[in-house]
């Protein structure tokens, strides 16, 4: 508290309050006056007035997502994928309080989410901290080849697992499911010169044989 202050505006600043591992959001209330976010407040100083001025700091937390494709000629687009995704924040798991309508909180675990995605779909995990680390794994690839995309590329996963520290405003990770197999034609690149001279040439001897049934 500030006593016997002169009338007039003072201007007044929270250090930031950011830590290497922490990331805060801050808002400020002036009594009887404007809330507004931020950690510079301008406050008005009356004759015979107490004036206040409140900053609240609450931990940035964004909404992660999990994308769900498969791709190629043998993929099953109906077919459903499992997952487990854990949030660790400053060395410790971090519980994820709220389930969404597509995914449960394991009983085994109360800080490992399970939950399941066909192609197309999504799952939205809320109120993770900026600067966590979540862990996604597909736990039922098989045959798939699993990748994840990033930086506008594909990547092959750790056995399924994908690592990412959150960032910014929204953070998420895409998962794609590459199944594909040659279809046998029963015909081999190394027959096939053959098979076209054959059918050449019956082409051709069909051709004389109705010449001479013409000349006959």
């Amino acid at each position: 508290m500030l006593n016997d202050l002169p009338v007039g505006t003072y201007t007044i600043t929270e250090t930031d309050p950011d830590t290497a591992t922490k990331k805060y959001d801050t808002t400020y209330t002036i009594a009887n006056g404007a809330s507004a976010t931020g950690r510079v407040a301008t406050v008005e100083v009356t004759k015979n007035n107490q004036s206040t001025v409140t900053f609240t700091n609450t931990l940035s937390t964004v909404d992660f997502t999990v994308n769900k494709n498969v791709s190629g000629n043998m993929a099953d687009r109906s077919k459903s994928f499992s997952f487990t995704a854990t949030v660790t924040y400053n060395g410790s798991p971090y519980k994820i309080e709220t389930s969404g309508s597509n995914y449960t909180i394991a009983n085994d675990s109360p800080y490992t989410v399970t939950f399941s995605l066909a192609h197309g779909g999504r799952v939205v995990l809320k109120g993770v901290p900026v600067g966590a680390t979540v862990v996604v794994t597909e736990t039922d690839y098989s045959p798939y080849t699993p990748k994840y995309y990033e930086n506008g590329a594909f990547k092959d996963t750790n056995n399924g697992s994908v690592t990412v520290t959150v960032v910014g405003t929204e953070s998420g990770v895409t998962f794609q499911n590459e199944y594909s197999a040659t279809i046998d034609t029963g015909i081999t690149l190394d027959v096939l010169p053959y098979m076209l001279l054959l059918g050449g040439a019956l082409a051709m001897l069909a051709v004389l044989l109705v010449r001479r049934r013409r000349e006959s």
